[in-house]
């Protein structure tokens, strides 16, 4: 019902009354008493219905949870009449925030139900920018017969729709040798902290294999060469949204080799057109970093190692690297360290560097300060250091670590560090994907922070983290050593292993005074 028709009704409906009352005064004897009885019997029903009615009638939104950018997103007001009067006339009024922009629309739908019946009406909301919109229901005004009178109902109820980027699909592509396997997560050894394995099973040796690949101890003992199966399974493939529109990517980022970091970098290269490539200058054995190294090369392209003070501008948007400082023995801390600077708001992604790289960052004097920081390693209490995140100064901390992760990351020392600073904690082994946007001048999440004990979920074991274990090999006798052995070789001479497993692989044998 438009303004000027509700208007209209309203004094048509005064007119109306005024006549009958009118009548009423003018006419005698019987004729006049039903009249006036009749009149007042009207009056009396409008009073009631406009009273009554109100509580009788509820209103909820159905609309869908997500959608994407550029879709048309159809939601229903639905209105639910308990009571014996029909709703003749009445307007929802609806408002639409954009949460990034603060951007607002507030518009009305006309609704009507019979007595005891549900009635409902389709609305439809265009999504013309990724980040989240609020529908909210302000207020239900009902009206009376003639639209004479008016109840208003206020409601606030809110649903939340996300709005992610158009998506398409990426086939990867995983072989399988048949035999029997184990998954990651059934034997994750060696380094605390350093991702899953690189190996998911055990098979016999074929012709063509690697002999790096060959598990020596298993070999021994079955008096038949068996190799380690290296192909990632295909319930480690991730999920990656990306415009359908996207055919070219100006820069891809492997902030270090370790396979939770890396892990399909080489399908999505192989997928896009990509300008350049970023990875800090250590290498790995792992078969992860070989199909990467592959993927680079088959684009016709070289591996690029920022340094710190680099800036990469990409329209208007400022990434400035900030480590590593220099070259470290741990794979961590070699992370590349990245602050992207968009508009009024800024994001610190730190990878896996620890408080050693943390503190070079720190003597390096950089402006540290950002609304939102991807915390270091997962929340390790080796990462996120005081004197770190006093610099930083987080609005939002968001910790990507996995559900039930046998490292107990986040681990608690880690938590508190955080929260005496006043960060708002994100973690996605309770939330699920979290999905960031800002506008240059707001930042919005797709989900509330984790807050009370929450925070601390599953941070209880932390306490008495497992040692790290260095496994230090010499090139020249083909002999690797524990950290503290006194046989170490000299600088020159030395590789750094991540697990035993892979100084076996690669054909080294323990030293016989450390027995590692």
């Amino acid at each position: 019902m438009t303004r000027k028709r509700l208007w209209m009704n309203r004094i048509s409906g005064i007119v109306c009354l005024l006549l009958w009352i009118a009548l009423v005064i003018f006419l005698s004897g019987t004729t006049g008493k039903i009249a006036g009885m009749a009149l007042g019997i009207m009056l009396l029903v409008a009073v009631i219905y406009n009273l009554y009615l109100p509580k009788e009638v509820s209103t909820h939104l159905i609309i869908p949870a997500y959608a994407q950018k550029e879709e048309k997103i159809t939601g229903r007001l639905c209105i639910s009449n308990t009571g014996v009067f029909p709703v003749l006339s009445g307007k929802v009024f609806l408002q639409v925030k954009k949460t990034i922009s603060g951007e607002q629309e507030i518009f009305s739908m006309n609704i009507r139900a019979a007595g005891r019946k549900n009635g409902a009406a389709a609305f439809v909301i265009d999504s013309e920018y990724m980040g989240f919109l609020e529908i909210t229901i302000l207020r239900v005004e009902l009206y009376s017969f003639f639209g004479c009178m008016k109840k208003v109902t206020y409601v606030n109820q809110e649903k939340v729709v996300m709005i992610l980027p158009q998506t398409t699909e990426l086939h990867f592509p995983v072989q399988n040798s048949g035999a029997a396997c184990s998954f990651f997560d059934e034997e994750q050894s060696g380094k605390k902290g350093n991702g899953p394995g690189e190996y998911f099973g055990i098979r016999p040796y074929v012709d063509g294999d690697s002999m790096k690949l060959i598990h020596w101890k298993l070999t021994g003992k079955t008096d038949e060469y068996m190799v380690k199966e290296v192909e990632v399974p295909m319930m480690r493939m991730p999920l990656i949204f990306l415009e359908t529109r996207v055919e070219k990517l100006d820069a891809v980022v492997g902030t270090h080799p370790h396979e939770d970091h890396i892990g399909s970098l080489d399908a999505i290269i192989n997928h896009f057109d990509v300008d350049a490539v970023y990875m800090p200058k250590i290498m790995h054995t792992s078969k992860t970093f070989e199909d990467v190294l592959d993927a680079v090369a088959n684009k016709g392209l070289k591996i690029k190692s920022p340094s710190p003070g680099d800036t990469i501008d990409f329209n208007g948007l400022e990434i400035e690297v900030l480590g590593p400082q220099r070259e470290y023995k741990d794979f961590n801390n070699n992370s590349i360290v990245l602050k992207v600077n968009a508009g009024e708001t800024a994001f610190l992604f730190t990878g896996d560097a620890e408080e050693t790289a943390e503190k070079d960052i720190l003597q390096a004097d950089y402006d540290l300060q950002a609304d939102v920081l991807k915390v270091g390693h997962h929340g390790s209490s080796t990462s996120s250091s005081q004197a770190f995140l006093q610099a930083v100064k987080p609005k939002y901390a968001v910790i990507s670590v996995g559900v039930g992760n046998s490292y107990h990351h986040p681990e608690e020392e880690a938590l508190q560090r955080l929260q005496s600073i006043g960060a708002e904690i994100y973690r996605t082994d309770l939330q699920g994907n979290i999905v960031c946007t800002t506008d240059g001048k707001n930042i919005a999440f797709n989900c509330n922070s984790v807050s009370g004990t929450e925070v601390y979920a599953d941070a209880a074991r932390n306490n008495t983290p497992a040692e790290e274990v260095v496994y230090i090999a010499n090139k020249k006798s083909k002999k690797f050593h524990l950290e503290s052995c006194a046989s170490l070789p000299d600088e020159e001479n030395r590789i750094y292993l991540e697990d035993r497993e892979e100084a076996i692989s690669l054909g080294y044998t323990p030293c016989g005074t450390c027995k590692p």
